[in-house]
């Protein structure tokens, strides 16, 4: 399960920057062996930031975007196991994204949207690449 929030703020029409965050709770679940059973009980959280470039079409009712940025990890684990890897850790990294939204009314407040996200992270111990989709519900004041 994973649940985020972005803020978004708009420079100009084509340019924005926004600045989020991202969590998995226990995304890897119980690892089982011959011998054993760990459930490691970790977490991820992700901060982004960034630029983002938007295309206006269909009277800007449809919007479609790109964007990228930095991206801080930090990886969390309840049952510590380092010679399974185990471990917490954080680092920093980068972000690539692109995203779709739709306005669902008139004075275009309520948008529904995806944004794949591409995550590269490189900690002391590891290099961790995240592709990661999200279903988006916006409201624009």
């Amino acid at each position: 399960m994973s649940l985020g929030g972005t803020y978004g703020y708009r420079l100009l029409r084509y340019l924005g920057f926004e600045a989020g965050v991202l969590t998995a709770i226990h995304p890897t679940g119980i690892i089982r062996g011959a011998n054993f059973s760990i459930d490691p009980k970790d977490d991820f959280t992700w901060v982004h930031f960034g630029p983002r470039f938007i295309l206006p079409l269909w009277g800007g009712r449809l919007e479609l975007s790109a964007g990228a940025g930095g991206t801080y990890e930090r990886y969390s684990v309840g049952h510590q196991n380092t010679a399974i890897g185990l471990a917490p850790r954080s680092g920093w990294g980068g972000n690539l994204s692109v995203g779709a939204a739709m306005a669902l009314d008139r004075g275009r407040r309520f948008w529904l949207g995806s944004t794949p996200r591409w995550m590269l992270i490189n900690t002391n111990s590891t290099h961790d690449r995240w592709f990661v989709v999200t279903g988006d519900v916006s409201f624009r004041f």
